[in-house]
């Protein structure tokens, strides 16, 4: 059963993806991104398997015996002048642990492998904070080029009327010509953030696993994320890595108890004798450097031990102070995302069309129009950058906070 378990673990990490149930990813979404990423991560998987290896060295620590059974067989034949004798010997051996050695064994393969689950999860959360970092990149960058497509339309508009009231003689030259360098400079604009959102784009396909563009669906909003901090499962690696080398200098100092050899012998010899008898064998243990009381290991263990639950404990107050003071900063840039409101943004944006109308029909100098397009346009831009950031910070301090990411539904 035990073979049966361990096997359907490895082939549910090792099947291809079409073959083993998992997260639909046809359109990326902010509950299914990081499940997404997470399935489709080699450094996860390849922690998943690290801990199938750490099981089965818990496997192997809970063997009963140390040693497999010795069998030693000898035959001798004697003769002399007038008289011959044929020996038979055979003695059957077993070494026996009497220090409790094995279960100090299971303890610490059983510590490893919690490590190694706890590391699983630490990796998998890292891959999961970039993943929704990256679907945050793609819907900012794919807001503001939509945006900027539109600002262009107007500013070209803008320009166009300015160089054709510049002909006519109702403008100065030099109007026609800012016109165009407005225009140019929206254009500019447009192409660089269009290959922002190129790159954001592939660098989520390679984190979910698609091989092409995907399909991503949301919108800017931030994570909730709660005042609390969940334990980290870097911290709980780290502390489950101490415990395993607290039993592995158990193990070290049980080991210096001698395994005992009880072995049975049945014999032969040639004066038609049958002799049946048992033994037993005591290694004789020497002190440092005379032999072999593994002190210094023992020490270099338990040294080690601290060594790690003293990271833990470090890694744990400066996750908590780092997150106490991120809190603030991510709770300002939430502020300034809700600034300029939805209702407000389409007031703009809405202005931002008229401002094109306006020239055409005369109402408004298409140097005034230049000013205003560029205090609208910036303010509309700026208000998805500051939308972009509130979500991304947001990542970052629910991944501070210790909260599961890579269980989707943030």
């Amino acid at each position: 059963m035990k073979l049966l378990v361990r096997g359907a673990i490895l082939a549910s990490l090792l099947l291809p993806r079409g073959a083993r149930a998992e997260p639909s990813c046809n359109t990326i979404t902010r509950d299914n991104v990081a499940p997404c990423a997470v399935s489709a991560s080699l450094p996860v998987r390849a922690a998943a398997l690290s801990t199938i290896a750490r099981r089965a060295d818990a496997e192997r620590a809970r063997v009963l015996l140390p040693s497999n059974p010795t069998l030693a067989l000898s035959l001798a034949g004697r003769r002399s002048t007038g008289d011959s004798a044929f020996n038979a010997y055979g003695q059957l051996g077993q070494e026996i642990e009497i220090g409790g050695q094995r279960g100090a064994r299971s303890r610490e393969a059983e510590a490893r492998v919690l490590a190694s689950e706890a590391q699983r999860g630490a990796t998998a959360r890292d891959v999961a904070a970039e993943a929704l970092t990256a679907y945050f990149e793609v819907l900012a960058a794919r807001e503001e080029t939509a945006l900027l497509r539109r600002v262009e339309v107007l500013a070209i508009r803008v320009a166009d009327t300015a160089r054709a009231q510049a002909k006519a003689g109702a403008v100065a030259e030099v109007d026609a010509d800012v016109g165009e360098v407005q225009a140019a400079k929206r254009t500019q604009a447009r192409i660089v953030v269009e290959g922002r959102l190129a790159a954001a784009e592939v660098r989520l396909a390679r984190l979910v696993g698609a091989s092409g563009s995907p399909a991503v669906d949301g919108t800017l909003r931030p994570l909730a994320v709660p005042s609390r901090n969940e334990t980290s499962p870097r911290i709980a690696a780290l502390t489950k890595e101490a415990e395993a080398l607290d039993a592995q200098a158990t193990v070290l100092a049980r080991s210096r108890i001698p395994n005992v050899t009880v072995s049975v012998f049945a014999q032969s010899d040639g004066f038609r004798e049958r002799v049946i008898g048992a033994g037993l064998a005591l290694p004789i243990p020497l002190p440092e450097p005379l032999g072999q009381s593994r002190s210094s290991e023992i020490a270099h263990a338990r040294a080690e031990a601290e060594r790690t639950r003293t990271e833990a404990q470090g890694m744990r107050v400066a996750l908590a102070r780092e997150a106490d003071a991120f809190e603030a900063e991510a709770t300002a840039l939430l502020h300034a995302s809700t600034v300029v409101d939805d209702a407000r943004a389409a007031r703009v944006e809405a202005s931002l069309a008229r401002l094109a109308n306006e020239v055409e029909k005369g109402r408004l100098q298409a140097r005034d129009a230049f000013v205003a397009q560029d205090a609208l346009a910036d303010l509309l831009v700026q208000r998805v950058a500051s939308k972009r950031s509130a979500c991304v910070a947001s990542v970052r301090l629910a991944a501070l906070r210790g909260i599961a990411l890579e269980r989707g539904n943030p």
